[in-house]
């Protein structure tokens, strides 16, 4: 995290920070869809992709509702959430 010279979160890492906790969970949900493949059965390259599609909107759904309640906090708070998501 980059801090400005007045020893608060600069806006656009603050902004990256949150992405990355998207990003985070879309890599959980493929992660996901890779360990389970095998018990997905005869999928066609169409339902992988629907399949993989839907787990990706669904980690945005939740992604979205986690940062919107991160953004009420505090900096600092925003800042140790981030952080723990990112590294989850």
């Amino acid at each position: 995290m980059v801090m400005s010279s007045s020893g608060k979160l600069d806006d656009s890492e603050n902004a990256r920070g949150l992405d990355d906790v998207r990003l985070r969970l879309q890599d959980i949900a493929r992660s996901e869809i890779t360990r389970h493949r095998g018990s997905l059965g005869s999928l066609s390259a169409e339902q992988r992709s629907m399949v993989e599609a839907l787990l990706i909107a669904t980690a945005d759904k939740i992604s979205h509702q986690i940062i919107n309640r991160i953004q009420i906090y505090p900096e600092e708070v925003q800042i140790e959430y981030v952080s723990v998501w990112s590294s989850a």
